[in-house]
């Protein structure tokens, strides 16, 4: 099965050949009367005519197709860079959501070792301002202080 692009390449030449063999038949011919011109019959010259035409047809229908054919191509290589620009943009939303979800179970590891961290440093802050504090450490409630000075003073709130 012969593609339309081979059978016209083929009837082409087909053609050419034809034109070519008949031209050097009557140029043999006429290299024997040793003459410089050539004389051609009506016949021969319609049959040269009529493979001309058939050479000039088959060259159009031949870049006809082939033009057909190359915007097939073009349209093709725009389809496929359609489809590889999809696929990059769906390999980048992959890797970005690969690596949001890896920042996220990172920052969960992370983030009880910072709140760890925050807690130590709170309750060190806390320890240091208790011992710059004035009044000293208390480490009893002041309510019950309170109560027996009240009582000692025999003063009633």
């Amino acid at each position: 099965m012969t593609s339309p692009l081979h059978a016209n390449i083929e009837e082409i030449l087909s053609q050419s050949a034809f034109v070519h063999s008949h031209a050097n038949d009557l140029l043999k011919q006429d290299d024997d009367d040793g003459q410089e011109t050539v004389r051609i019959s009506k016949d021969s010259l319609r049959k040269i005519r009529r493979a001309a035409v058939k050479i000039n047809k088959s060259i159009s229908r031949h870049a006809k197709l082939s033009f057909q054919r190359e915007d097939r191509l073009v349209i093709e290589v725009h389809q496929l860079k359609r489809c590889l620009i999809g696929e990059n943009i769906d390999r980048e939303a992959y890797k970005a959501a690969v690596f949001e979800r890896l920042r996220l179970q990172t920052a969960d590891r992370n983030g009880i070792n910072a709140l760890d961290k925050a807690i130590a440093s709170v309750a060190r802050t806390d320890a240091a301002i208790t011992a710059l504090s004035a009044v000293g450490q208390q480490k009893i409630h002041g309510t019950p202080i309170v109560a027996k000075l009240n009582d000692s003073i025999g003063n009633p709130l």
